[in-house]
């Protein structure tokens, strides 16, 4: 059978990670299943699909961004660009959807040519509700694939779609994904000349990573424990005046010494070794697959209640949740973890064998080839 996998971006960031995880899985265990992508924006990612499959990259007329410029400055409407052009009729067997935001373009082969469409939703309520998709567009879908339960509640909760229409797959962190199947070590190196190390990732800085209260967590933390020998690093890509700004605040509060910022890395997993405690700092994040690489290295997790999906995982012992945007709490939590090594090294090992545990159940059979398979009538598997 044929699908046409859509994504609005090949950058080196989440969905589309995981979505180069899932293509490559299907090229090599799955011989009936023939993947065709189209990506709305380009990115590094492009070379390694088009290793996989035929990539196409959508691209609007200049006529059609001149009308969508209009429609949506003047007469708050949508104007969609039709990407079903330059495909033969019922071409494809399914159309899935890499992100919530896609659905509209999916959509656009359902109304056509009548094809299935599954929608793989790595977002949460901030998010979904930022893309003013409606209930009717999003009904047209046949299938949703949540990447956690928080992400599920979200549409059974605000959008009221029934529970036998979602199904939930933990999503799995392609660079953690490389380095248990290239048997690499995953232990920690050995820490910090003994000096414990906070660290997070933040790929940019959005309402949903709380980046900018950072400032405010240090100055409390070190207001409330000032002889604590504990570090921050920020590891991530920030732009300059992004960068600019969170300095200034660091300065203005006098913690700018506490934290080493980093930038943008090549290398997650390296730094994730050097962290003695990963901070899951996110407002909202449907699941965090940070906060998956940080467990491979028997890090352990402090986060806040409801904000991530991987929540849903640490309670299991793999690290300690806050109340919501409690910053005191956190600050508790961070000093128990980081004065106590014991605990530490108890709760990073109990993170790592809760995500072994997820790899090793998701693995055999991801959500997204039986799904797939639901609507090609094609139940004799070539795929383990």
């Amino acid at each position: 059978m044929r699908v046409l996998f859509i994504s609005h971006e090949a950058s080196m960031t989440g969905a589309p990670l995981v979505l180069l995880q899932e293509l490559q899985y299907l090229h090599s265990h799955c011989e009936d299943i023939e993947p065709e992508l189209l990506i709305m924006r380009d990115g590094p990612l492009h070379e390694a699909f088009s290793r996989i499959c035929k990539v196409r990259v959508g691209s609007m007329s200049l006529i059609h961004r001149i009308k969508r410029a209009f429609f949506s400055t003047f007469l708050q409407r949508k104007s969609t660009h039709d990407y079903t052009k330059g495909y033969r009729r019922r071409q494809f067997d399914c159309v899935y959807a890499n992100t919530f935001g896609m659905a509209q373009v999916a959509n656009q082969f359902k109304r056509r040519w009548g094809i299935p469409v599954v929608l793989h939703v790595h977002e949460a309520e901030c998010l979904t509700h930022q893309s003013k998709m409606d209930v009717e567009e999003l009904s047209l879908v046949d299938r949703f694939i949540c990447v956690s339960e928080l992400s599920r509640r979200n549409l059974t909760d605000n959008y009221g779609f029934p529970s036998e229409k979602i199904c939930v797959q933990y999503p799995l962190s392609y660079w953690g994904y490389q380095l248990l199947e290239d048997k690499k070590s995953v232990r920690p190196e050995s820490s910090n000349n003994g000096n414990v190390t906070v660290g997070l990732l933040c790929s940019n800085e959005t309402w949903y990573k709380s980046t900018f209260l950072l400032p405010l967590l240090l100055r409390q933390y070190y207001h409330k424990y000032p002889d604590s020998p504990i570090r921050f690093m920020l590891v991530g890509e920030l732009d300059d005046s992004t960068r600019y700004k969170l300095g200034y605040d660091l300065r203005k509060n006098g913690v700018a010494d506490r934290i080493e910022i980093t930038g943008e890395v090549s290398n997650p997993m390296d730094y994730h070794r050097m962290f003695d405690i990963y901070l899951l700092f996110s407002r909202e994040d449907s699941f965090s697959l940070s906060a998956q690489e940080a467990a491979l290295t028997h890090t352990p997790v402090v986060g806040f209640e409801g904000a991530t999906g991987a929540c849903e995982w640490i309670k299991k012992g793999g690290g300690i949740i806050v109340p919501y945007m409690d910053l005191d709490a956190l600050c508790e939590a961070i000093h128990r973890l980081s004065s106590d090594p014991r605990l530490r090294e108890q709760t990073g090992d109990r993170a790592f064998e809760i995500i072994c545990e997820l790899y090793e159940e998701e693995s055999k059979i991801p959500q997204v080839v039986s799904t797939i398979r639901q609507f090609s009538g094609t139940r004799q598997a070539s795929c383990p």
